[in-house]
C-alpha cells in the first residue's frame, strides 16, 4: 500500500468489486455501512452474531481478497492509530499504540538539525491534540510524550516547554529561493557557518540526506535481474585458462552475451581471426585456442549511465588485470600510467 498507484488500485477494487456487490445485496445492502480508508474499515453492528454472518458473506465476494477482523474488547477498539473507548454516554478517543511500539524517535545526540528534532515533538503533540477527546486523555498523552523524549536524551525543560507552553501561531511560510541556496549534509560543528551564510550572505542552507547504514545493508526498490541490467561494465571468464574479457554496453547483459556467443560460432572463425576490433576479443581467444568461454559466470563490475565514464571505468578494469590474464585485444580507454601502482594493488 506504499505507492500512490497501489493505493488507487486498492481503492478501486474494493469500491467496484466489494462495496458494489454489498450495496446490491437484498439482505446486507439496506443495513450495511462502514467507514473505510483503502482497505481498513470500521462498522457498528447490533450483535456479534450478525457481524460474523456478514463477515462470512464478505469473504465470498472476491477470491483474491481475504478479510480479517478485530472486534471490541473491554469497551475498546482501535482503527488506524486512534483508540475508541466506549463510555456510559457516547465514546472517547485517544492515541493508539501497538504493543510492539518502541517509542524510539530521533535521538537528541544524533547529528541532525534541531528543526528536525523539534519537528518530531511538535508533530506528535499535534496528533495528541487532534485525537484526544477530553482533557484527562490529553494530559495523559502529553505526560507520555514527555517521558518518551526524556528517554531519547532530550532536556526535560526543553520538552516540557514545547509540550505545555509553546502555543505560537505559525506565520506565513517563507518561500525558499532555490537559486540562492546551498545543499549540504548537516554537521553540528558547522552550525555557526550555516548561520553566517544565511545572515551575512543571504544564502539559504538546505540539508540533504546522506547515506545511512540502512541504505548500505538494505537495497531499496525493485531489483532487476542480472541479465536484464543496462549501462554496465562486465567481465567474461574463460573456463580453461585464467584469462578474462572486460567490456561495456548500453544494452542488457543478456543481449551483449548473446552477441559474444554468436561471434564464437565456427562460421565467424575466419572473420574474427582477421579482425582487430576490441568487441571480438573473447571470440578471438576462443577461435585461436579452442578454449570454452564461461558465459554462465559473467560478472557485472559496475553500472554507469554516462558513456564516457563507462569507457573510463572499462579501461580501469582492463588495466587492473595483468597482461597474461587479459582476453581483450585492445586496452580500451587510455589510462594515464600514474594510476598503474594503484590499479596493481586493486587487481591483486
Amino acid at each position: 500500500m506504499g505507492g500512490p498507484l497501489s493505493r488507487c488500485l486498492s481503492h478501486l477494487i474494493v469500491e467496484k468489486k466489494i462495496e458494489k456487490q454489498i450495496s446490491e445485496h437484498p439482505v446486507w445492502g439496506p443495513i450495511w455501512d462502514w467507514v473505510r480508508l483503502i482497505d481498513d474499515t470500521l462498522s457498528v453492528w447490533e450483535s456479534k452474531e450478525k457481524f460474523l454472518e456478514f463477515f462470512e458473506f464478505l469473504n465470498t465476494l472476491h477470491p483474491g481478497i481475504k478479510w480479517t477482523n478485530e472486534t471490541e474488547e473491554a469497551g475498546k477498539i482501535a482503527i488506524f492509530d486512534i483508540l475508541i473507548i466506549r463510555r456510559d454516554k457516547g465514546y472517547s478517543t485517544t492515541v493508539y499504540r501497538k504493543h510492539s511500539a518502541s517509542d524510539r524517535y530521533i535521538h537528541y545526540s544524533s547529528a541532525q538539525a534541531w528543526k528536525e528534532k523539534s519537528s518530531a515533538i511538535r508533530t506528535l503533540k499535534s496528533r495528541v491534540i487532534e485525537y484526544c477527546s477530553d482533557e484527562y486523555l490529553l494530559a495523559e498523552e502529553l505526560n507520555h510524550l514527555l517521558e518518551v523524549f526524556i528517554q531519547n536524551g532530550y532536556p526535560k525543560r526543553t520538552v516540557w516547554t514545547m509540550l505545555y507552553q509553546e502555543n505560537k501561531e505559525k506565520g506565513p511560510k517563507q518561500e525558499i529561493d532555490f537559486a540562492n541556496a546551498i545543499y549540504t549534509p548537516y554537521h553540528p560543528r558547522a552550525r555557526r557557518l550555516y548561520k553566517m551564510l544565511e545572515e551575512e550572505f543571504g544564502i539559504t542552507v538546505i540539508f540533504k540526506k546522506t547515506q545511512t547504514l540502512g541504505d548500505i545493508l538494505l537495497k531499496k526498490g525493485r531489483r532487476i535481474e542480472k541479465q536484464h541490467r543496462k549501462n554496465i561494465i562486465y567481465s567474461i571468464p574463460c573456463k580453461d585458462c585464467p584469462k578474462k574479457y572486460v567490456g561495456q554496453t548500453t544494452g542488457t547483459l543478456r543481449k551483449r552475451c548473446k552477441e559474444h556467443e554468436n561471434w564464437c560460432k565456427k562460421k565467424y572463425k575466419s572473420k574474427i581471426l582477421k579482425s582487430t576490433k576490441k568487441n571480438d576479443g573473447i571470440a578471438f581467444h576462443h577461435h585461436q585456442t579452442g578454449h570454452t568461454i564461461d558465459f554462465a559466470n559473467t560478472k557485472i563490475l559496475g553500472e554507469e549511465k554516462s558513456y564516457w565514464r563507462r569507457l573510463i571505468t572499462e579501461g580501469l578494469e582492463i588495466k587492473k588485470l595483468p597482461i597474461t590474464k587479459r582476453a581483450n585485444m585492445q586496452s580500451g580507454y587510455e589510462i594515464d600510467p600514474c594510476w598503474d601502482d594503484i590499479l596493481k594493488i586493486q587487481g591483486t
